[in-house]
């Protein structure tokens, strides 16, 4: 008994089959057809029955698949491809095909019924033309919905920049404050006292300096949009001791007072202006409250993330740009792409002018120009702005550190 069950083992075939770089091995007996060598290759690949199969022998023949395969070694195995049918409408083409080859079996076996089976050949056909029309036409109207999707999103893209959004009105703003003539002429000062202000009121003064330099109208603000921007801002602001919202406010106020100080206003085009005020608001967003050589040599994410390049200055230009990213807070929502990508570079170039290493630089830059100044020269524009930047903050910070610097810190 045991000779007989080990004779019918050795008669057993033993094929290695290479498919997705494994080596499977699969065997059967001689009294299997081609269809169960089929099925054995379909079980190794888990490919859906009506799958194209090739099999491919060490010398890079194409062998048929049947008992007949030759036995090989697991280093030459046969290599197994295999292709799924597509789509559905693939599906049915094959099984009309695989129908009409079983009736044209039937014709030569018999001929009962010719014209009957004439009828139902020219059916097929005639089925088989629909089903290959209808698989054209769903490829068209794929190539069709892609070229339309494409234009949206271009179009949708083009109107996120260039088209004037309407902010809603669901958000209260901070109290309305009705500024003095005296406070408004105050404002003006390089000599502000930025101490007797509550946050809410530094907000209100901030959104009058906006107001003033008719930066509204040269940017089409909604005043909504403003005040809802300035809020966000303010709420970027951590609490440290001197990098906080109320230091935004002294820069901001410094550069105002400017402004007016040196007449800049009848100088400088409103979109210099703009630019100039917005990055004075924005130079220090969402600061950690440690310089950038503590980054560096911390290694800490932000040092990392700016491979140790002016880290905080980076920083501040990202988180700037997340909120005039969002539209209820976006104040140049309603200026073209092309004067966006001018502000847009305007204010990175001045924040990252603010990076203390790079002070003495922008000094000597600066003094180089300074005797003979080209106000229609945009390059000397945009070195004054930066020495510009960094006298309202060096200036405040000596102001404070003189007079009121809370000593606690």
């Amino acid at each position: 008994m045991g000779r007989s069950h080990s004779a019918g083992i050795a008669k057993r075939k033993k094929l290695y089959i290479s498919y997705n770089n494994n080596i499977e091995t699969i065997a059967f007996s001689p009294s299997c057809n081609s269809a169960d060598v089929r099925e054995l290759l379909i079980a190794i690949c888990c490919a859906p029955r009506n799958s194209s199969m090739k099999l491919i022998d060490h010398n890079g023949n194409l062998v048929a698949i049947s008992p007949t395969l030759e036995p090989n070694t697991v280093d030459d195995p046969y290599q197994l491809t295999v292709t799924t049918s597509r789509r559905d409408s693939m599906k049915e083409i094959k099984r009309l095909v695989s129908n009409m080859g079983e009736i044209f079996e039937k014709i030569i076996e018999c001929n009962d019924n010719h014209d009957d089976l004439v009828k139902k050949i020219d059916y097929l056909e005639g089925q088989l033309q629909v089903e290959c029309f209808q698989a054209i036409e769903l490829e068209k109207c794929k190539m069709d919905l892609s070229q339309l999707k494409s234009k949206l999103s271009d179009e949708m893209s083009r109107l996120s920049v260039t088209a004037p959004v309407t902010a809603r009105r669901d958000v209260a703003p901070y109290p309305k404050y009705v500024l003095s003539g005296e406070t408004i002429a105050y404002l003006k000062q390089p000599t502000f006292d930025m101490w007797n202000w509550e946050p809410n009121e530094m907000l209100a003064l901030l959104e009058h300096m906006y107001v003033d330099l008719n930066l509204i109208t040269e940017f089409k603000i909604n005043i909504i949009v403003l005040k809802k921007w300035l809020r966000a801002v303010q709420s970027k602001y951590r609490n440290n001791p001197f990098h906080n919202f109320r230091h935004c406010f002294c820069v901001a106020q410094m550069m105002y007072g400017m402004v007016h100080a040196c007449n800049l206003q009848n100088k400088l085009s409103r979109k210099d202006l703009g630019i100039l005020l917005t990055a004075c608001v924005c130079h220090d967003l969402d600061h950690p409250g440690f310089n950038n050589t503590y980054q560096i040599n911390a290694r800490t994410e932000l040092a990392v993330r700016y491979n140790d390049i002016s880290p905080l200055e980076n920083h501040h230009c990202a988180v700037c740009f997340e909120i005039l990213a969002d539209p209820e807070t976006n104040i140049f929502q309603n200026v073209d792409k092309e004067t966006f990508k001018e502000i847009r570079q305007g204010i990175i170039d001045l924040i990252l002018s603010t990076d203390m290493a790079r002070h003495g630089e922008i000094v000597q830059n600066f003094k180089a120009i300074a005797k003979i100044f080209d106000w229609q020269d945009p390059i000397k524009i945009k070195q004054l702005q930066a020495i510009m930047i960094k006298c309202c903050g060096d200036y405040r910070y000596r102001m404070l550190s003189r007079f009121e610097m809370p000593y606690r810190i």
